[in-house]
């Protein structure tokens, strides 16, 4: 389970995606952003988690720390029991 809440945001006012997810296993959770286009922006989570659910937010920034463009984004995750891509939206 993979579902992204307040997936159409704008970090210039101090908005944020929650990414909510749910494993059936304990094991590594990966958790990634990428422009449509396949290019890696940055990554929300990449640690040991126990089975269950969880969470992780995107203030919309890239790796380098800067407020991504204006477009849609694709969240995927990879974890036990799941690999599934989500879209995200930043509007400016």
């Amino acid at each position: 389970e993979l579902t992204a809440y307040n997936n159409v945001f704008n970090p210039a006012r101090g908005a944020k995606a929650t990414i909510k997810y749910a494993t059936s296993g304990t094991g590594r959770v990966v958790i990634k952003l990428y422009t449509v286009t396949g290019a890696y922006v940055a990554t929300l989570l990449d640690e040991e988690k126990p089975a269950g659910k969880g969470s992780v937010e995107w203030d919309g920034r890239n790796l380098n720390g800067a407020v991504v463009a204006t477009g849609v984004y694709l969240v995927r995750i990879e974890a036990p029991g799941i690999h599934k891509t989500q879209k995200v939206a930043i509007i400016k």
